[in-house]
């Protein structure tokens, strides 16, 4: 039984055939930069998200308790307040 193309596939098959000589190369070599900036920038968020909950909790204790007499938070609930402020303000 022969097996029905993807759209996906039905559109790579046409867009190599169009290719000019050489392009899959370009096209090997786009792909890999592309992989290759998506490593970067994991390595690069996942600093800054630790960054980002030490700052908050820093921040809430420092003004929070005084301001509004509300209890001191540890760094773990100082993450969940900036993956909860991502969640509901974030892009």
């Amino acid at each position: 039984m022969v097996k029905a193309k993807t759209p996906d596939e039905i559109i790579a098959d046409v867009m190599k055939s169009t290719m000019k000589k050489g392009s899959e190369d370009k096209l090997k070599e786009i792909s890999k930069a592309k992989a290759k900036s998506g490593l970067t920038g994991i390595l690069v968020l996942i600093p800054l998200a630790f960054l980002f909950g030490w700052l908050i909790q820093l921040l809430w204790n420092w003004l929070f308790p005084v301001l509004f007499n509300l209890p001191v938070i540890t760094y773990w609930q100082g993450i969940g307040l900036f993956i909860l402020g991502r969640f509901f303000f974030g892009k």
